[in-house]
Parts: C-alpha cells; structure tokens; sequence
C-alpha cells in the first residue's frame, strides 16, 4: 500500500518533515562554523544543505559564509535577492540577516560588506 502510494504522488509527510529537520540542523551547523571561523566546513555544510532543499534561511548562511571568504562579488546579489524573502511565518530574510549580524559582531567577527547590506535591506524593505 505504501508503494502504491508513492507511485501515485502521495508522499511520506514524515519524511519529508525528517528531511527538512535534517536540513535545518545542516544549516545551524554551517553557522556554528561561520561562528568558529571554519569558512570551508561551513561552506561545505550549506551547499550540501541547499542541494538538498533550497531555502532562503541557508541562502542567508551561503552568503555570510561568502562574504568570511571575501567573495563579496557573490555574497552581495545572494543577500539582496534573500532580503525580501519569507524564511518561515514570522521572519523574513532581512530580519534573519540583521539578526545574524548582531551574532557575528557579538563574536567579533565583522567585514565591511555588513554595513553596506543592512543600508540596502532596510532601504529595500521600505520601499515595498
């Protein structure tokens, strides 16, 4: 029966809820890297994340993890397409960003890229 129901389009809800469990823990992962200074690892995490299940909350990580690489040519558009983008029912991609921001200061980790992104998120949250 269970076959049968994978061959018609049903799908397994707890599966899927599993996979998207496992994907979310990926994410946290590649932050806690990000946060030890492990840019490679939390590369390494996310992307394999995103294979997975894009998201905007691991597009926001990809971007922050560009950005410790000083691939800001990358990072910047990754950011600014995220800014406006529902991560989940209460937070966008910007309140994840600024959010995450304070975090990396927190932990004295900072680049120029940081400022400039919450000037252009805010700016692009306003006019809409």
């Amino acid at each position: 029966a269970k076959i049968e129901k994978f061959a018609i389009g049903q799908f397994n809800n707890r599966a899927i809820d599993d996979r998207n469990a496992l994907v979310h823990e990926i994410g946290s992962l590649a932050f806690r890297f990000l946060l030890n200074q492990d840019y490679g690892k939390a590369l390494d995490a996310v992307d394999s994340a995103l294979a997975t299940l894009p998201s905007t909350l691991l597009n926001v990580y990809r971007a922050h993890t560009l950005m410790f690489l000083d691939r800001v040519d990358e990072a910047r558009p990754l950011y600014m397409r995220c800014c406006n983008d529902k991560v989940d029912a209460t937070r966008t991609g910007e309140t994840v960003i600024l959010g995450d921001f304070a975090a990396l200061r927190k932990a004295e980790l900072t680049r120029p890229l940081m400022e400039e992104i919450e000037k252009l998120c805010g700016a692009g949250s306003r006019s809409v």
